[in-house]
């Protein structure tokens, strides 16, 4: 969810962690870590390759991760995509996209 009233957005957030369906941290967000040197993601059907670099295996995720039950409900609720996310997501990880001979 890209939100461009922090306030609202906020409160939406906030929310959604009441509710169960997210986590919700605006101080430190999240890391995954552990991950593997190549892997893929995806939103809505559109792939994005990622590669781990320099030994590392954490990347920075956001502030908001889907809980156990909201990944549930993920798979069963089609939502379109949000305009332009896939784009800013591709941005903030351009420093993990695949070297040209690992493509």
């Amino acid at each position: 969810m890209v939100l461009t009233d922090r306030h609202h957005g906020i409160t939406h957030l906030s929310h959604l962690d009441s509710l169960g369906l997210i986590q919700f941290n605006s101080l430190s967000g999240f890391n995954k870590q552990g991950l593997p040197k190549h892997f893929t993601l995806a939103y809505c059907g559109q792939p994005l390759p990622l590669e781990m670099k320099n030994g590392k295996n954490n990347i920075s995720v956001g502030q908001v991760l889907l809980s156990q039950a909201g990944q549930e409900l993920a798979q069963v609720v089609l939502v379109p995509g949000v305009d332009g996310f896939y784009d800013y997501v591709k941005e903030q990880w351009k420093a993990h996209a695949p070297s040209e001979e690992n493509t």
